[in-house]
């Protein structure tokens, strides 16, 4: 039997991240709808949680698996990759907006990610440690409703930068 990228592709995806891959592929053939605000803020963090992670990001932070569930305060997704740490806010694209007036400043700004033990809830301590030592890229991921996603970078008060390539 021959098999074409799109089989492969979802093949690897369903075994490399068979719970949310399974929940991905049913919106994407029609047969789970988008029909409210939990499902796609946590259609988009599942989306960007797996194509990081199938492009070799290493996700530290937990990760979603029922759409289904009220969304969590606080950051979306901390990833690594080749030492580089990345914090990641998922957005669906036309629905969903950075808050500028969140509690500790602007979302995704260095004042909200450090505030209010955010990063430390993420990763936990030995994490957050690295991560502070080091330092961390900002990322926005807008996410289409057929789950494409692009990629910018935020400035250090929260701001979205140019498009970028992860």
């Amino acid at each position: 039997m021959r098999t074409n990228n799109k089989q492969k592709y979802n093949l690897t995806l369903h075994i490399l991240h068979p719970a949310p891959a399974g929940v991905l592929l049913k919106v994407k053939r029609g047969e789970l709808a988008l029909d409210n605000n939990f499902k796609k803020g946590n259609f988009g963090e599942m989306s960007t949680d797996v194509e990081l992670a199938q492009k070799g990001y290493k996700p530290l932070h937990s990760r979603i698996t029922d759409i289904t569930k009220a969304p969590s305060k606080g950051i979306d997704g901390v990833f690594e990759k080749d030492g580089q740490y990345f914090i990641v806010e998922s957005k669906f694209k036309g629905w969903a907006r950075l808050s500028k007036d969140a509690a500790d400043g602007p979302q995704m700004s260095d004042a909200w990610i450090n505030g209010s033990d955010r990063i430390l809830n993420a990763v936990g301590e030995e994490n957050r440690k690295l991560i502070q030592t080091n330092g961390y890229k900002r990322v926005l991921s807008e996410v289409s409703p057929e789950g494409k996603i692009i990629y910018k970078e935020i400035d250090a008060l929260g701001n979205p930068l140019n498009q970028i390539n992860l």
